[in-house]
């Protein structure tokens, strides 16, 4: 199994004007990295570090042009580009054996985040994915859960909440349900 050609995937991702989204190639190495680095100095610390070394892309990510199979390149990263200048990184891997995707990494500007949803759900279905994944960091709580609901468009997002959290999650998830049961009429047998 190969990873599936990422032209259709990414042609028509709804990015703003001046912002193009492309296969990392091996050109982009030291570039990725530097603006890695740059963005979100904090991969430096645990398992994420090898995500700011040349080293990992070279051997771990099927780069642009370069065909190998899954099983030899289990990665794959996409980079949004401005102006010639690394805006953005995706990396994904894909677990054969659990038809999983999972996102590594997704880096950009806060304002272009939302882009990453589209194109891991569009590598997920290409590659007949039955799961989709990755994580959110919950630093501050409120934001991140912000960016995890924005512009979901159907998706099931699941996270952690930090106590201090909860009581006002519930209080507006019982709003909620109420205005649901208000607003809609039921159609055959309802509990």
């Amino acid at each position: 199994m190969h990873w599936p050609d990422p032209a259709p995937i990414l042609a028509d991702l709804e990015l703003p004007a001046g912002l193009t989204a492309r296969p990392l190639a091996r050109g982009d190495l030291a570039a990725v990295c530097a603006w890695l680095t740059a963005h979100d100095p904090q991969l430096a610390v645990g398992d994420a570090a090898e995500l700011l070394e040349p080293d990992f892309y070279a051997h771990e990510v099927a780069l642009a042009g370069e065909d190998h199979p899954i099983a030899d390149r289990p990665s794959f990263a996409v980079v949004l580009v401005a102006s010639e200048a690394i805006a953005g990184c995706l990396v994904l891997e894909y677990e054969l054996a659990e038809h999983a995707l999972f996102r590594r990494l997704a880096a950009a500007a806060p304002a272009h985040a939302r882009h990453w949803l589209d194109a891991e759900e569009r590598f997920g279905r290409a590659l007949g994915a039955k799961v989709v994944y990755g994580f959110v960091a919950l630093v501050p709580a409120k934001l991140a859960l912000a960016k995890a609901g924005g512009g979901t468009r159907g998706r099931s997002t699941i996270c952690a909440v930090p106590r201090a959290c909860v009581e006002q999650l519930v209080s507006q998830a019982i709003a909620a349900e109420r205005r649901l049961e208000t607003d809609c009429t039921c159609i055959g047998n309802c509990a």
